[in-house]
């Protein structure tokens, strides 16, 4: 090989080396996504394999990837081989207002959107509007209300509510019908405000769907299921805001979970605007985003609202949206104070509730201390509209049914005394049966006003037997009385009406009684425990005190 030829060879081996040396322009994985993605099924499939070579993927996951960004840039249609299956869940996203805005402003215009559309009491839009404001700032309460929208009959604007709820909450997804499997999904994945109208037809009495709605009332609450080939567990949260309309009866637990808006239908002459897609709702909708974010940082910090007497599940659903009225300030702390009175009047009773309010009845009606159970049965089976006519398989309600339902509770603070029937002796008879000491306790606890312990106008009890199993009455004597010195404003006596009343302790040397409390002048405090509160005087023998009814008995036990 001469000079010349050599001198050729390793020119062209150097080019070569610098050739395999010299990087490779890097390829933009995102815009040859989006190519690809633009590229029709014959010409993807003729570049699929280079490409996926190209880009480091194997074609299967490239096929996925390309499937995804099809759907991103809506490319996807049902020519384009998904007909039939579906369409990819998306919330429409409105940029939040361009000025600051107070919360009264947004809070008020809501709450007048609700009026214009649906006839309802200016109590239920305050709570509507606020409940809006709490589905934009859900991430800073640990519960979320359920808003629940019923109405005595079709026709009322429950649909109509629904409808303007999605339209101006955050992330609304309307659903007709929904899977359990779909429903927690959707929250783990996407947080949304579900809407569920005529939720009558698919939510049934303890199904999983029931469930699910319970559940999710207060955060951490999650759903467990198995996954993929290897059996994995995984959660899923339940969490979020729910508003759903129904028609009939809300079930008990689900009804104490949500705050209810009651609609009725509106008379001929009652005008009310229909509604259709207009930009005062996306206005309103971009409100309640710019006021979201201004004011997120004092929800964070917000002090425990003053709940007043509310307690238990009703205190929880009312506490954000009174949070919410204390950081808005003028006059939304008082005005949803007063929503919440109205729209609570009648507290969400279940089967015992209202099994411990018709007794009470029974015992005022009969005016007596105690009775007979089968006269108890009797009487409640006799309540037109309650359930005790057809309890169980279209029968009423027997002496055990009774007992075991009854057996549930306590007669005293320390749950050690269950409500159980004991003999008793009316006139010559002597059965099994209930006296009214022991239901004072649970009177108090469960129903939403204390019950009197005698009925009015000073009529007295003794056990003198009727036709019916309870106690004869006849009318007290009167002895006079004056006031302690706590409760003195004036130096007028009052008349005090003696009740004998059976004592837990069995009277060795005189009778136990009570009288009907008074009420009014300055506060009195209790003969036994030293508190305030409703007072009751009570006599035994020749003493005399005024006393709370569950100080009573250990106030009899300890003379």
């Amino acid at each position: 090989m001469n000079s010349t030829t050599a001198n050729s060879s390793t020119a062209i081996i150097a080019d070569l080396l610098n050739a395999a040396t010299k990087p490779t322009p890097t390829l933009d994985r995102a815009v040859e996504l989006e190519r690809l993605a633009g590229l029709d099924t014959e010409q993807y499939e003729l570049e699929r394999k280079n490409a996926a070579a190209n880009l480091g993927y194997r074609p299967s996951i490239l096929d996925e990837l390309r499937r995804e960004k099809r759907r991103e840039l809506k490319l996807d249609t049902p020519s384009n081989g998904d007909a039939g299956q579906g369409r990819p869940l998306q919330f429409r996203e409105l940029l939040p207002y361009a000025d600051e805005i107070e919360g009264d402003r947004v809070a008020t215009a809501l709450a007048a959107t609700f009026k214009r559309f649906v006839r309802m009491s200016d109590a239920q839009a305050d709570a509507c509007a606020l409940w809006v404001l709490l589905t934009w700032t859900i991430d800073k309460f640990p519960v979320a209300p359920r808003l629940c929208v019923t109405s005595p009959t079709k026709g009322c604007g429950k649909s109509t509510l629904l409808e303007l709820l999605g339209k101006v909450s955050y992330r609304p997804l309307n659903a007709g019908s929904v899977s359990p499997a779909a429903l927690f999904r959707a929250i783990e994945q996407y947080h949304p405000t579900f809407l569920l109208d005529e939720s009558e037809k698919y939510l049934e009495l303890g199904s999983d769907f029931h469930a699910l709605l319970n559940q999710g009332h207060r955060r951490g609450q999650v759903v467990i299921r198995v996954q993929g080939d290897n059996n994995e567990l995984v959660t899923f949260d339940t969490f979020c805001p729910v508003a759903f309309a129904r028609n009939g009866r809300i079930p008990d637990d689900l009804e104490q979970r949500s705050i209810v808006i009651e609609l009725q239908r509106r008379l001929p002459g009652e005008p009310l605007e229909v509604l259709k897609d207009c930009e005062h709702l996306d206005n309103l909708v971009r409100m309640c985003h710019r006021w979201a974010d201004d004011y997120a940082a004092l929800l964070d910090g917000a002090l425990e609202p003053d709940m007043g007497d509310l307690i238990n599940r009703i205190a929880d659903n009312w506490r954000p949206l009174f949070t919410i009225a204390d950081i808005i300030g003028d006059d939304w702390p008082g005005r949803i104070r007063a929503a919440c009175a109205e729209l609570t009047k009648h507290d969400p009773d279940s089967n015992e509730a209202l099994l411990l309010a018709d007794i009470k009845a029974v015992f005022d009606e009969n005016k007596t201390d105690k009775m007979f159970s089968e006269a108890i049965c009797a009487a409640l089976e006799a309540m037109e509209g309650h359930p005790w006519a057809e309890y169980r398989n279209g029968k009423p309600i027997t002496k055990n049914q009774l007992a075991a339902r009854l057996r549930r509770f306590y007669a005293d603070a320390d749950c050690k005394l269950p409500i159980e029937p004991g003999n008793i002796r009316i006139g010559e008879q002597v059965k099994r049966g209930y006296e009214r000491h022991q239901f004072l306790e649970i009177w108090e606890r469960y129903l939403s006003t204390p019950p009197p312990e005698h009925p009015p106008n000073g009529v007295l009890h003794r056990y003198n037997a009727d036709g019916m199993g309870t106690n004869g009455t006849f009318q007290g004597a009167t002895q006079t009385a004056t006031r302690p010195l706590q409760e003195c404003y004036s130096s007028t006596p009052v008349a005090l009406r003696v009740a004998p009343q059976k004592c837990e302790k069995s009277p060795s040397d005189g009778d136990c009684s009570t009288v009907a409390p008074y009420t009014g002048g300055a506060p009195a405090l209790c003969g036994f425990c030293g508190k305030p509160g409703t007072l009751y005087p009570t006599a035994y023998g020749d003493k005399q005190a005024e006393l709370h009814p569950e100080c009573q008995r250990p106030w009899v036990e300890s003379l």
